[in-house]
């Protein structure tokens, strides 16, 4: 019995020291905080260098084909003007008919039209052409006459009066091609040729004038009817 009180005192004081020791040590020095690692920011990557801007190389687009323009109809004009309608040959009253020379180296009518042709009456044993020079230039200048030769033989005819000169009134004397002349006259004079119409019946015959030149403007046809 006393064995078991012994035995559980000296269990209670077993017991007590070691509640003892437990109470007395110290308690472990609680872990240092490991400092919270820093949240690792991820370095946002360098913005590339701005390489200055090369200059834009602008391509230059061709430029649009221009549009052809239409070609402006054109505006219609004025109608063209009637041909005049050629005027009739003059036909002499009678056997004669009145002839005008002018500076401007032409033959014209009593009412100042030019004169392509003469119809001569076929009635008429002889016809007279009466000249007059309509000018004021002097027979040395601007000289007329009236000359009557075949058509053909026009220009020979004047070629030949060349050489006589204005004393000849520019015809050769004796010309077998020449039917009938009147003299050379001047400003302001008056002459006249008498033609046989037997001799121009046939046709073809032309009246002139024999100044050197003259022969080119001044130049008709005379037509027996």
């Amino acid at each position: 019995m006393k064995k078991t009180v012994l035995v559980s005192m000296l269990a209670l004081a077993l017991i007590a020291c070691s509640q003892s020791e437990q109470t007395t040590q110290p308690a472990p020095a609680p872990a240092a905080e490991k400092p919270a690692a820093e949240p690792v920011t991820q370095a946002e990557p360098a913005a590339a260098a701005e390489t200055p801007a090369a200059e834009q190389v602008t391509q230059e687009q061709p430029a649009p084909a221009a549009e052809p323009v239409p070609a402006a109809e054109p505006t219609p004009g004025p109608a063209p003007a009637a041909e005049p309608t050629p005027e009739p040959a003059p036909v002499a009253t009678g056997c004669s008919f009145d002839l005008k020379g002018t500076d401007a180296m032409t033959y014209i009518d009593a009412a100042g039209n030019a004169v392509p042709e003469i119809v001569v009456p076929a009635s008429c044993a002889d016809f007279t052409i009466n000249l007059e020079h309509a000018g004021k230039m002097p027979k040395a200048g601007m000289g007329h006459n009236v000359v009557i030769a075949k058509a053909d033989d026009v220009k020979a005819v004047a070629q030949n009066g060349i050489k006589a000169g204005l004393k000849g009134d520019y015809l050769q004397a004796d010309d077998p091609k020449v039917v009938a002349a009147s003299k050379m006259v001047g400003g302001g004079e008056k002459t006249a040729v008498i033609i046989p119409v037997a001799k121009i019946k046939a046709g073809g015959y032309d009246f002139f004038c024999s100044f050197p030149g003259h022969e080119i403007k001044m130049r008709g046809k005379l037509a027996v009817k």
